[in-house]
């Protein structure tokens, strides 16, 4: 009796539906955003498109205290400290493929910052693929990079 329950369970699990939570939500609500239940909203524009033309842009990382947009040019950084705006000219990066993902363990930020090549998207929005947490994240500037490159900060010393 023990074997034939087993079997029965067995056959039940193997008969459920395999779909995922995301795949439905996607077929019930094609315009809504996905909501996956294993790591939560996806808050990122998927129809936001890339503007024309090719950009190249030397980058520091900026720490900052919230979950936002945390990379800015070394000129913008300079300009902005002294009038108190920097969260305004900080963008968000995002790469082109999974491969040209920068870790943050690969480097220092105080030490070293990144040139990149690519593309800004038309609208302020978060990179694609982000998901929504506590905190309220604010939407800025993403550029979509197809090349990377670490670069040695350069110190003036007085």
């Amino acid at each position: 009796m023990k074997i034939v329950t087993v079997l029965f369970f067995l056959f039940i699990v193997s008969c459920s539906d395999n779909s995922t939570s995301v795949e439905k939500n996607k077929l019930a609500n094609p315009d809504e955003p996905v909501l996956n239940t294993q790591r939560g909203k996806i808050i990122s524009d998927s129809t936001n498109i890339l503007e024309p033309g090719i950009k190249k842009l030397e980058l520091e990382y900026v720490v900052f205290g919230c979950a936002c947009a945390n990379w800015i040019t070394p000129a913008d950084r300079i300009k902005c400290s002294i009038k108190g705006e920097l969260e305004a000219h900080c963008i968000y990066i995002e790469p082109a493929a999974p491969s040209l993902a920068l870790p943050d363990s690969v480097f220092q930020f105080d030490k070293n910052n990144i040139k990149v090549t690519g593309q800004f998207y038309v609208r302020e929005d978060y990179p694609q693929g982000t998901i929504e947490t506590e905190e309220p994240q604010v939407k800025a500037k993403v550029f979509r990079y197809t090349k990377i490159e670490i670069v040695n900060k350069k110190f003036v010393v007085n």
